[in-house]
């Protein structure tokens, strides 16, 4: 009867073991697969950030033209700005010089005009 109840504690003991080994063996599993899934989410992680990396220098590369082509509309705008001053110089000399040009012809014109009533 004692040999009976020790190989039922045996084995109680030995089953108990076991499930444990299971447990164990199942945490160890869950464990992996997580650990696993990490991975898959570390190599994501990795992937989307060169992928940024790549987009910030990509949008870097073009607010550097951008600026660039602004510096160069800015000059352009300058010189117009100069070039239409430069013109309205000269259109302004012109009125001038036509201004002068038809009083001085006025004047010619009454001086003769005068000179005829004299004849």
């Amino acid at each position: 009867m004692e040999n009976i109840t020790n190989s039922s504690r045996s084995t109680h003991s030995q089953s108990k073991k076991t499930s444990t080994i299971s447990q164990l063996q199942l945490k160890v599993t869950e464990i992996s697969s997580a650990l696993a899934d990490k991975d898959i989410l570390v190599s994501q992680l990795q992937v989307e950030a060169a992928h940024s990396h790549a987009t910030t220098t990509k949008l870097k590369a073009h607010i550097a033209q951008l600026e660039s082509k602004i510096f160069n509309l800015s000059l352009e705008k300058e010189h117009l700005l100069s070039s239409i001053q430069s013109l309205q110089i000269q259109l302004d000399e012109s009125l001038a010089s036509e201004r002068r040009m038809k009083y001085k012809l006025s004047k010619e014109a009454k001086l003769s005009f005068k000179a005829s009533k004299h004849v």
